[in-house]
């Protein structure tokens, strides 16, 4: 069936992927684009549940007890923000879903900016989960347009994803993102001197090093419960 495609599923993570970046600068963008592209991205996220709806059939068939329960806190707590996040789109609404008549207030704008912060922290956590199988699929598309028979050295790969994790950490402090994480915020402060590019920039290395820092505790926690295992193998083969 032309839905299941593997290529099809790509090119609408890919639209999602793109989108929510672009979602976060409403002072740039204004209030009917920003209300635009966050339909699209209910809509385009609504076809990622569809198209990988085989996925939750084999999910409890996972071996690994600890990786299936972290999915699913992932899972459900994407999920609450992303309720959240909706229902405070269409209470705060001026352009789409102002017929609702539904009077937007602080607090609702508070509610609003909050949960789009973690949907995007969860959501690229959950890339970063799936990372392996969305980068053979993204690979094969690079691939008709570049060359890419290459392989970046190690020592280059960990210095670049150190880099981008530093530079993370920095915006995260400078943009004061745990205030709007917790709702400690009155008014988010937007810096109306610095480009859209570079506020663009920022977000997409932010959700970068989501995924990096997700595939690295995914890696060591294989490592440990391996260790772990052969632990317990050595000790029962004592005598």
């Amino acid at each position: 069936m032309f839905l299941h495609q593997p290529l099809v599923r790509l090119y609408t993570n890919l639209f999602l992927l793109g989108l929510i970046p672009f979602s976060l600068l409403n002072k740039i963008t204004g209030n009917i684009i920003h209300e635009i592209i966050g339909l699209a991205i209910i809509l385009f996220l609504g076809s990622h549940t569809f198209l990988n709806i085989h996925w939750y059939g084999s999910f409890f068939k996972q071996r690994n007890r600890v990786q299936r329960v972290f999915n699913t806190v992932i899972i459900l707590l994407l999920l609450v923000s992303f309720g959240s996040l909706i229902l405070s789109s269409f209470m705060i609404s001026k352009s789409l879903f102002s017929f609702l008549g539904f009077k937007s207030t602080l607090m609702l704008r508070q509610i609003h900016t909050t949960s789009a912060y973690w949907f995007v922290i969860f959501c690229f956590i959950h890339l970063g989960i799936h990372w392996q199988r969305f980068w053979v699929l993204f690979r094969k598309i690079l691939a008709r347009v570049i060359n890419l028979n290459f392989i970046l050295p190690r020592q280059l790969s960990a210095i670049f994803s150190l880099l981008v994790i530093f530079y993370a950490g920095w915006v995260f402090i400078q943009r004061d993102i745990l205030s709007k994480l917790f709702m400690t915020f009155a008014f988010e402060f937007w810096d109306n001197e610095q480009a859209g590019w570079k506020i663009l920039m920022d977000d997409v290395i932010l959700m970068i090093a989501l995924v990096i820092l997700t595939q690295s505790v995914q890696k060591w926690t294989k490592a440990l419960f391996l260790f772990i295992d052969t632990l317990v193998y050595v000790q029962k083969k004592k005598p």
